[in-house]
Order: structure tokens, then sequence, then C-alpha cells
């Protein structure tokens, strides 16, 4: 009862482990991204971020949904779209060559007379238009 406080256990932690410590994030770096205009961001990244963590970073939360980046290292080679920094080999230091194009759409109309413009790479919706569809003529009916 006069001794210590026992330290404080995390929720889940099992009750005989003496010091709890919380998973390591995934291992910091710094990179940078270059665009073809010659502008430099440097970016705090994690290991485990794949190109839509990049492609924030580097153009900001909310950046035109009609926008596709690609990412480039000095090699040649792409940025997988699910590929991990890791799993493409970059580490701290490295610099990374964006280049920004209109992705792909795709044009959806519903029988309802609803139509969208979607991105093909995300599927996010870009315009919503209602075209109002003509209705059909109708055959007389037959007994």
């Amino acid at each position: 009862r006069g001794g210590p406080a026992a330290a404080p256990r995390a929720h889940g932690a099992p009750a005989d482990v003496g010091a709890w410590t919380a998973p390591r994030p995934a291992r910091a770096m710094r990179i940078s991204v270059v665009n073809l205009a010659g502008t430099v961001v440097d970016v705090d990244a994690e290991s485990c971020w794949t190109k839509a963590e990049v492609t924030e970073a580097a153009l900001g939360r909310g950046a035109a949904a009609d926008l596709r980046a690609r990412f480039f290292f000095a090699d040649g080679s792409e940025l997988g779209l699910r590929q991990s920094l890791e799993e493409a080999g970059v580490g701290d230091g490295a610099q990374l060559s964006m280049v920004l194009g209109r992705a792909p759409t795709i044009l959806t109309i519903s029988a309802s007379g609803n139509a969208n413009v979607l991105n093909a790479d995300t599927g996010a919706v870009l315009r919503e238009f209602s075209i109002g569809m003509p209705e059909r003529e109708r055959e007389p009916h037959r007994a």
C-alpha cells in the first residue's frame, strides 16, 4: 500500500504485463516530390504509405477529384497504385517525380434519366445530371 502506484495499463493489455508499450508506427521518412515545373514539396511520410497518401500529402486534402497523379523514381519505374513506399524501395531522402494529368472518366446513365460522370480510377462522382428520358411509345393493349 505504501509502494509506488502501478503504471496505468492500456485498454486490452494483459494484466500480467508490467510495462506496456504501444505498437511502433511505420518508420518515418522525408521524401521530396518534384513536379514538371520544378516545384519541390518536402513530405514527411511513413514507409507504409501508398500512392493515395503521397498524393494527398503532395497536393493537399481535397485535391481536384478529376486529376491523376503518377509518381516516378530516378530509374523511370512508377509507384504502383497499392504499392507501399517501403515495397518500392523508397527510403529517407528519396526524390519522386510527380506527373499530373486528367483521370479517365466514365459516363453512366440510368433508366430513370440520371447520369453521372465518374473518375475511372477512384469511382468518385465528378458530376451528376438529370437528363429526363422521353417516355416510350406505348403499344396498344391487345385483349
